[in-house]
């Protein structure tokens, strides 16, 4: 396995000889909105024998100036101490109730499990516990917020991937479809050049590539005009002709040139995955829009794709593909950050 940078216990649990953290964020949804597709989804695609699986779930602190006009007096503070324990006993046996039949489940399918009740802002609460957990996969739903409420509101999906420094997946909060068990999934990988290497190998070593996937990589050529140009599967007795000079005055040599470039950054990654049954896309115009429009039309279980770091500024100024597809793709998307 290549060097990627990684700590010896971090390689060993993506590579399953130790045991994986996984986090469920049950605050990443609101209180009329069901966490259930985002867990059965974890069930389905993620959980493995071994893991660690932390529900975790979030409530704001409780300002006494909120309560009956501010607390003046010490009988009026032991008054608000009471209703807040009360309230928080209500809260933390219902959040209780509710996770009892996954610790179950887990507890069956080989995995241990906990539910953690946290209190403040849920964004910051849940970056904190993943980084005190030591975190490998955290899992969120989302609120479908558009980009003014993310921006005014607030959402912990969004704050999550750009904070949290495990790998994030970000699941709609839509009907689940159970997929029969004799269908293969459909994962998708972005490959870029700056991000290839740690989110192809993160993939592999994680899980979130299975055997018997059907995978789809996908590339998003400036050279090419707007519109999908497929490479079929590309074999691997296939020869790379040239150097992929030349003017490229002409369509056919952009598409010559940008197929070339895909199949020298493809080559290294395949090689280690022989067995791997892949098909390559090339795609062209805005990253996020061509990526989200390729996963949309392969009909993907889960697309995966790294995120360069960019700061607060160069987002907003820039864009950011990751945030882009996490929240505008149907199927559940997959952010890795880079070691």
């Amino acid at each position: 396995r290549r060097d990627l940078g990684l700590a010896p216990q971090v390689m060993a649990k993506q590579a399953g000889t130790q045991d994986r953290v996984v986090a469920v964020a049950l605050s990443a949804v609101t209180s009329h909105d069901s966490p259930l597709p985002v867990i059965h989804w974890t069930f389905e695609n993620i959980l493995r024998r071994g893991d660690r699986v932390i529900f975790m779930h979030s409530e704001p602190e409780d300002d006494p100036y909120l309560f009956a006009g501010g607390v003046q007096t010490l009988k009026e503070y032991e008054t608000w101490q009471t209703i807040l324990q009360d309230r928080n006993d209500q809260i933390k046996a219902g959040l209780e109730a509710f996770t009892k039949p996954f610790l179950d489940e887990c507890k069956e399918k080989g995995a241990q499990a906990d539910t953690l009740f946290l209190r403040g802002d849920a964004r910051d609460a849940v970056v904190d516990t993943c980084e005190e957990q030591r975190v490998d996969i955290l899992i969120t739903g989302t609120r479908g917020l558009g980009t003014v409420k993310r921006a005014i509101l607030g959402s912990v999906s969004d704050y999550a991937m750009h904070h949290c420094r495990c790998c994030v997946i970000v699941v709609r909060d839509t009907v689940r479809v159970p997929r029969p068990l004799d269908v293969a999934r459909r994962v998708g990988l972005a490959l870029e050049p700056q991000t290839a290497d740690y989110v192809w190998h993160f993939a592999q070593n994680s899980q979130l590539i299975r055997p018997g996937d059907h995978v789809t990589l996908f590339h998003v050529s400036p050279l090419l005009k707007a519109g999908v140009v497929c490479c079929s599967t590309l074999p691997a007795e296939e020869t790379m002709e040239g150097d992929g000079g030349g003017s490229l005055d002409d369509d056919d040599a952009r598409v010559a040139r940008a197929r070339h470039d895909f199949l020298s950054l493809l080559r290294p990654l395949v090689a280690e995955t022989p067995d791997l049954l892949y098909a390559a896309i090339l795609l062209a115009g805005e990253p996020g829009e061509a990526i989200q429009a390729g996963s949309d039309a392969h009909k993907l279980d889960l697309l995966i794709l790294g995120t360069r770091g960019h700061g607060v500024v160069k987002r907003l100024v820039l864009g950011s593909v990751s945030t882009f597809v996490a929240h505008h793709c149907h199927c559940p998307v997959a952010l890795i950050h880079k070691p």
